[in-house]
């Protein structure tokens, strides 16, 4: 399932590049901001913050759905802003070792190709 953040392709299709990408920004910025490096990004590099608001494509998952798996080969970033999950390497349970929130039963997750 995907989490529509952006306008009608019709309506997209009249703004100009500028406005689109502000929009991204605008929509984008908030996943990425709770998080120190990308405050950072922001102010020393404006140009690079853009680009990966525009990028940035969100998801929803539900409740036990797998979204990457140890041994592949990372083709995306996932930033998840709302919810849990569970981590485990080679059989071993290492969700202690993560940030937790209350889960609700589907999370916000996007991914940066």
């Amino acid at each position: 399932r995907r989490c529509a953040l952006s306008l009608d392709a019709g309506v997209l299709s009249l703004l100009s590049e500028r406005l689109k990408s502000e929009l991204a920004v605008n929509q984008r910025s908030k996943y990425f901001l709770v998080h120190p490096l990308f405050g950072a990004i922001r102010d020393n590099f404006q140009e690079v913050f853009r680009d990966a608001c525009e990028t940035f494509k969100p998801n929803v998952y539900a409740d036990g759905d797998v979204i990457f798996m140890s041994g592949r080969v990372a083709k995306c970033m996932y930033v998840t802003h709302q919810g849990s999950f569970k981590m485990h390497i080679r059989g071993r349970d290492l969700s202690n070792l993560v940030s937790r929130s209350p889960a609700p039963s589907h999370q916000i997750h996007g991914s940066m190709q």
